[in-house]
């Protein structure tokens, strides 16, 4: 296994390094570059000097372009998205290492900017040998570890991330469309937790869910569109073995309207910000609320 210090490997000319791929030396006979490939994937659409600036067809995506230096390895560019779609830009600075073999090893920081205005920022290390791909990803929602492999349908990967003090590993695989499909099934003497996850191309997510937890258990779905807004669909049986039946839309700010079944009385639901009111309900059943399993964005 070569090693994984980030040094830059350009070719060199006259005129200069030159980035390109040789195609007799590819260590993964899979064409995965013809859909993904990250940063390589990027500079290949260039001249061969690092520079890029294309429309490529991942979903909501508009248009990447910047640099990757070919004599220090940094690395600068942005990703622009379609108007509508939950992101509007990426800014992705870092540096590493791209082999004309195809494989790659860098390190980036990602800063987002939502189309509700807000900002966020994730940490990555990328690592492509061969047909093996792996990601570690940090942001204030935890860190994220992916292992994949290329095979013909795509690429399979599983994924680990944290609920809590537990580690819990998906299952998935990303096909060449961009449609993805996952799953989850975790148990332990005190927590069940599994979904049934699936993205089609246009970005549109679905996932169907059990989570159960000191005999409180949700039920149920939510369903995000490419531009965020998500519609969730939940069942919620409590100690009381009473049944309460959530159905609500949140934008990317936490806003939205909805309904909630008390057992048989019918609240309205306001939410600003994530802060949960119910209404229309009688002096009982009025008040704030606390909405469950809120995770996509």
């Amino acid at each position: 296994m070569r090693t994984t210090t980030l040094l830059l490997l350009p070719l060199l000319t006259a005129c200069g390094p030159v980035f390109k791929l040789d195609d007799d030396a590819r260590t993964c006979a899979v064409p995965f570059l013809d859909w993904t490939g990250g940063l390589t994937r990027h500079v290949l659409q260039g001249n061969g000097n690092g520079e890029f600036d294309w429309d490529p067809a991942d979903p909501g995506v508009a248009r990447v372009a910047g640099a990757y230096d070919l004599k220090t390895g940094g690395i600068d560019y942005q990703v622009e998205y379609d108007a509508g779609h939950a992101r509007v830009r990426d800014v992705v600075t870092g540096s590493g290492t791209l082999w004309p073999d195809g494989d790659m090893d860098v390190g980036y920081e990602v800063a987002t900017t939502w189309a509700d205005g807000s900002q966020s920022s994730e940490s990555v290390r990328e690592k492509r040998f061969g047909c093996d791909v792996s990601e570690r990803r940090e942001s204030t929602a935890g860190v994220e570890l992916v292992f994949g492999t290329y095979v013909a349908e795509g690429m399979t990967y599983s994924r680990e991330f944290a609920v809590g003090d537990r580690v819990l590993v998906a299952d998935g695989l990303l096909e060449p469309t961009y449609a993805y499909t996952e799953s989850v099934d975790y148990a332990d003497q005190d927590y069940e937790f599994s979904f049934d996850e699936v993205g089609d191309a246009s970005g549109a997510v679905v996932r169907d869910l059990v989570d159960i937890y000191d005999e409180v258990s949700v039920r149920g779905s939510w369903t995000r569109q490419p531009s965020g807004e998500t519609l969730y669909d939940y069942r919620v049986n409590d100690r009381l073995d009473r049944v309460d039946k959530w159905l609500f839309t949140l934008d990317l700010a936490g806003t939205g309207t909805g309904t909630v079944d008390l057992d048989g009385t019918v609240c309205n639901l306001e939410i600003v910000a994530f802060a949960c009111e119910k209404k229309g309900c009688g002096r009982d059943f009025n008040g704030p609320c606390t909405i469950p399993l809120l995770e996509p964005r």
